[in-house]
């Protein structure tokens, strides 16, 4: 069984992109973007080198992304910054998927949410489906393809109001 696809940008990239992952770089970074048209999307995963992947993507794709490993950092910093969607891994330490998609439910109904997940202790589709009735407006497996993860941020983006 080979990599997952996003192994080959984490580790060409890490090294540039890593020291932009945490709550002060991320504030720095998006208040620099505040006033571009672009869409802003906060990613969360724990696992740092999918993290580097997915905001990878998004940024080669035209899209302002910020990244955090911990979902109450990516809370706070949602609070106070304009975000546009939200995509978030389920299974995290500290604060996972579902308690954060509770979360961004009850402060901003209208926020988009899509839930990644990758490592399920059951069945990973079981809680992809059971995000998608919490209130989650997609969901995708683990490992990401570039063209899914573009497709679905763009079809999220154009329907949403604004």
């Amino acid at each position: 069984m080979g990599s997952p696809p996003y192994r080959a940008y984490a580790f060409s990239l890490a090294a540039h992109t890593l020291g932009g992952f945490g709550f002060g770089a991320a504030a720095l970074s998006f208040a620099a973007m505040s006033a571009s048209p672009k869409p802003r999307i906060v990613v969360i995963d724990d696992d740092s080198q999918h993290l580097v992947y997915v905001t990878t993507v998004l940024t080669r794709a035209h899209y302002h992304s910020v990244g955090f490993t911990r979902a109450r950092q990516a809370l706070s910093f949602i609070e106070e910054n304009a975000v546009d969607l939200v995509i978030t891994d389920i299974f995290m330490p500290d604060m996972d998927g579902f308690e954060l998609l509770r979360a961004i439910r009850d402060r901003f109904p209208a926020m988009p949410v899509v839930t990644l997940s990758g490592d399920a202790p059951i069945e990973k589709d079981f809680y992809l489906k059971c995000s998608t009735h919490l209130g989650a407006v997609a969901s995708l497996k683990k490992p990401l393809e570039p063209a899914t993860l573009r497709a679905t941020v763009s079809q999220l983006l154009s329907r949403a109001p604004g």
